[in-house]
């Protein structure tokens, strides 16, 4: 029996990044479940451990991310006055803190049980779980250790990164102690690993050797970038129309230290000193992360870029394909990738990027973009201003894309990795 483990859009996570890439595995696999193959879904409890999805569970994901709820588009200035939370009901407070406290007691006593060898689970000697999401503040992976030694289970670990290990300087604390606790365990019991690219692969290599970690097979899976042609009615609100306009470039991403949003910043601080004319704006469309309160508090107080660089929070893939399709150009000038999932987003709907030339990226984006030092503000300052006066050098550039990008398709994804696991079958 084989096994897909999901830890991210069981809970319901917005399909960005690791969900998505759950969601789309889950989806191909549940075709081949209903065509007959032997697979399971299950998920993780922290009360109750490892239980297998029935299909009320299986089709009510379906459901939820075949429907999204399409939100409005919220444009942010990082300090725009917050709605006053209405205070709730005495007797609510209540009610939400017992639900914590016995959630607590629950968690306590099947870390108990665990720790005595008392573990329900519904795997069998023999069988083949996979892991596609990553949630490491769970203590599924500590459990399926203990699993492991009882019966033989073999585990696939889709691994998309381990930059929490290699730049913890990019994280946060917290994060890169729970990673690097996790990615020892991962090491430890993993029986094939699945990167999402070659940079991913040389980096976890050389992590096993490095740390004496057995040699753990290691193969690549590139990862689809099609969620494009699934939505047919491209959003068009009078919100999303009046964004649009004017001329904008866009960089879609996570609002975070590693996304390197601040060259951008200083960029076109450059490109504003020179008073370089008709400069667009740029959209940061996504939702804002960690270590990056200083920065948006300089650039919301920053009259210079007033109205020239716009957040965008909450925003829709009708929304998002809106977007990509009428901007000049896109920008990604992250410090550190996977792979640079938007940067393929990009190319799959014909258009131009410029992007950092730093780990996955120049895999993903090969010949048909150009690249630039994520730290030389002063060279990204150069090439926009170059693109933004040489619009026939971009115009060529996606006529290119258009003739020979082939994106990566999610069934491919889905292909490969089904077909490295029944080999390992």
């Amino acid at each position: 029996m084989i096994w897909l483990h999901l830890s991210n859009i069981s809970q319901f996570a917005r399909l960005s990044g690791i969900p998505r890439t759950e969601y789309e595995i889950f989806t191909y696999f549940n075709k081949l479940r209903l065509d007959g193959d032997l697979i399971k879904f299950c998920t993780y409890d922290a009360k109750s451990g490892f239980k297998e999805l029935d299909e009320n569970q299986i089709n009510k994901i379906l459901d939820f991310y075949a429907n999204p709820e399409e939100k409005n588009i919220n444009v942010n200035d990082y300090n725009s006055k917050r709605h006053l939370r209405t205070r709730k009901n005495f007797f609510v407070k209540i009610k939400v803190k017992c639900k914590k406290m016995l959630n607590s007691i629950l968690k306590r006593i099947h870390l108990i049980n665990i720790y005595f060898n008392r573990i329900n689970h519904p795997f069998e000697s023999g069988d083949l779980l996979i892991s596609s999401g990553l949630n490491i503040k769970s203590r599924d992976f500590f459990e399926l250790e203990k699993i492991k030694s009882n019966i033989q289970l073999k585990i696939t670990v889709l691994c998309y990164d381990i930059i929490p290990e290699k730049h913890p300087e990019l994280v946060k604390k917290q994060a890169n102690i729970l990673f690097k606790k996790h990615l020892k365990r991962l090491a430890r019991i993993a029986d094939l690993f699945c990167c999402n690219s070659e940079y991913v692969e040389k980096e976890l290599y050389n992590y096993l050797q490095h740390n004496n970690h057995k040699k753990t097979p290691i193969k690549i899976i590139p990862l689809g970038c099609q969620f494009v042609n699934k939505y047919a009615n491209i959003a068009n609100s009078p919100k999303l129309k009046e964004l649009t306009e004017h001329p904008y470039l866009m960089f879609v991403s996570t609002i975070e230290i590693r996304k390197n949003h601040q060259v951008l910043y200083r960029a076109y601080l450059e490109l504003i000193e020179k008073k370089v004319s008709n400069l667009p704006k740029i959209l940061f469309v996504g939702r804002k992360g960690w270590l990056v309160n200083d920065f948006l508090n300089q650039l919301n107080n920053d009259i210079r870029v007033k109205d020239k660089i716009l957040i965008l929070e909450d925003v829709s893939d009708n929304e998002l394909i809106y977007l990509y399709k009428n901007c000049m150009f896109t920008l990604f000038p992250s410090i550190v990738e996977g792979y640079g999932l938007p940067v393929a987003e990009s190319l799959a709907l014909g258009k131009y990027c410029l992007a950092s030339n730093r780990s996955s990226l120049p895999e993903v984006g090969k010949d048909f973009i150009d690249y630039i030092d994520p730290y030389d503000s002063e060279a990204w300052a150069r090439q926009i201003e170059f693109l933004l006066s040489h619009p026939e050098y971009v115009s060529n550039k996606e006529d290119l894309i258009r003739l020979n990008y082939r994106p990566n398709s999610w069934l491919e994804t889905g292909q490969s990795l089904f077909q490295i696991i029944k080999d390992l079958e």
